[in-house]
């Protein structure tokens, strides 16, 4: 339970103090008046006027006993809440029935003995306790009209005498009537300070559960960068140590097998061995430094994959074609690494395990992407030619080494990544897919050979 709440109980318990204290009022000033009358005239007591005075002080207090619960639609909790808690800004219709009921019951005992004006006061007291200010003045106003014009306070004449005095009458009834609601007014102040302190320490607390909320998520967060840092390392280091690691084998096991046939070319083996693996320690360094290769913006994306390409076509003797858009300069660094980074995968995949002869390179815009594809003839996949799509919606549902359904691809085919102790396709897919493109992977043309393709969105 929230602090403040324990003094908002006491106020009620106040105000409901004060609604007994007049309830108390009300009742002996009743039982007083109507003892009076009938001490002074004992002969009513076997007269009909008599009896009507009884009936209606027995009426009035029933109904002042079960009518303010009736005001109140039995939940007084909530009518303290609303008056002195400044929350009904209507008429309320209930109080005001109950204001007039009582009053009329009132003029109709004044009727039957005078004495009963004194009952007004009662009314008078009823009127500030069924509403709140200032919708309250409109029962206030009348009972005061009628208390004046019963105990004979208006004026009689225009006289200047009679008018000021009048006028001194009516400022010290509302000084009296100011000093008889101040018990309102701090209650309802009291009400409204609490009421703000109640609030208060609930935001309080609701922003320490938020802040609580935020560190925890600020953690996770932390968490998910790491891994996700480290998943991309791995990736560069896939794609760029890997491949040199690789291709430095592939060359140094052909020198071998050249330098007891053409010692000459088992040398340019060799020195192309050293230079491959210099430009590895230049890149090495680079990304201990940088975490990220300098060289990615030296030259047009499509500059660059197409170097790789005639590099690779030196080594293995492919015949390439390319087709490349002139528009791609404005790629951002991300999909620019991610596009070069998968190109390169692709093509050295083709040059380690295809044995084609031909290579096809295609980079341009469509629609709304830029698309990439690398298409060879060589020995195909290694089982039946499925067709592997995957997209940002359902890259989390795949794992490295796994066949699983890809509900996103429109085909319904299968889903291919690397398998065990590979990474090559897994990470081209997780890179495209990292910036809400697709990867497709599917036989080239006629079944013969691989086709890889990736999509990235980007800004026209």
């Amino acid at each position: 339970m929230v602090a403040g709440n324990g003094e908002v109980q006491r106020l009620r318990s106040f105000a409901r103090n004060i609604g007994l204290f007049w309830s108390i009022i009300t009742y002996a000033g009743l039982a007083i008046i109507t003892t009076f009358v009938f001490a002074k005239r004992p002969e009513l007591l076997s007269q009909p006027r008599g009896w009507a005075i009884l009936a209606l002080v027995a009426i009035e207090v029933v109904w002042y006993t079960i009518g303010f619960p009736w005001v109140m639609r039995g939940n007084p909790k909530r009518h303290y809440a609303e008056t002195f808690g400044r929350r009904i800004h209507h008429l309320h219709w209930r109080g005001i029935v109950y204001w007039a009921s009582m009053l009329g019951l009132t003029l109709l005992l004044m009727q039957l003995d005078a004495t009963y004006v004194y009952e007004l006061w009662a009314i008078y007291g009823i009127s500030f306790a069924i509403m709140s200010m200032p919708q309250a003045l409109i029962v206030v106003v009348p009972t005061v009209f009628v208390i004046m014009k019963a105990f004979d306070w208006l004026p009689h004449t225009s006289n200047l005498a009679d008018l000021a005095g009048f006028g001194a009458g009516l400022l010290l009834f509302a000084i009296y009537s100011a000093f008889a609601y101040l018990p309102y007014v701090l209650i309802i102040n009291r009400f409204e300070r609490e009421r703000m302190f109640t609030e208060l320490e609930r935001s309080h607390q609701a922003l320490a559960e938020a802040h609580q909320q935020l560190g925890e998520a600020a953690e996770r967060d932390r968490e998910l960068a790491v891994l996700r840092e480290r998943g991309r390392l791995a990736r560069d280091l896939h794609d760029t140590i890997g491949h040199s690691l690789v291709l430095g084998s592939v060359k140094l096991e052909a020198a071998l097998r050249l330098r007891a046939v053409d010692p000459s070319r088992a040398d340019h083996e060799i020195a192309a061995t050293q230079r491959i693996l210099r430009d590895t320690m230049t890149e090495l360094r680079a990304a201990i430094a940088n975490l990220r290769s300098p060289a990615l913006a030296r030259e047009p994306l499509g500059d660059a994959l197409s170097r790789v390409a005639r590099e690779a076509a030196l080594r293995t003797g492919w015949q390439i074609t390319t087709d490349i858009a002139p528009d791609l300069d404005t790629l951002d660094d991300r999909s620019y690494e991610a596009l070069l980074r998968v190109g390169a995968e692709a093509i050295a995949n083709a040059e380690r395990h295809a044995h084609a002869t031909t290579l096809a390179l295609q980079l341009g815009r469509d629609g709304c992407d830029v698309m990439l594809r690398v298409r060879d003839n060589g020995i195909g996949m290694p089982r039946p030619a499925p067709v592997a799509a995957t997209t940002a919606a359902s890259a989390h549902a795949l794992e490295g080494g796994t066949v699983d359904a890809d509900t996103d691809n429109a085909r319904n085919a299968e889903i291919i990544a690397s398998p065990p102790g590979h990474y090559g396709l897994t990470g081209m897919r997780e890179r495209i897919t990292s910036l809400g493109g697709s990867f497709a992977l599917s036989p080239g043309e006629d079944g013969a050979g691989v086709a890889i393709e990736a999509r990235i969105p980007v800004a026209a």
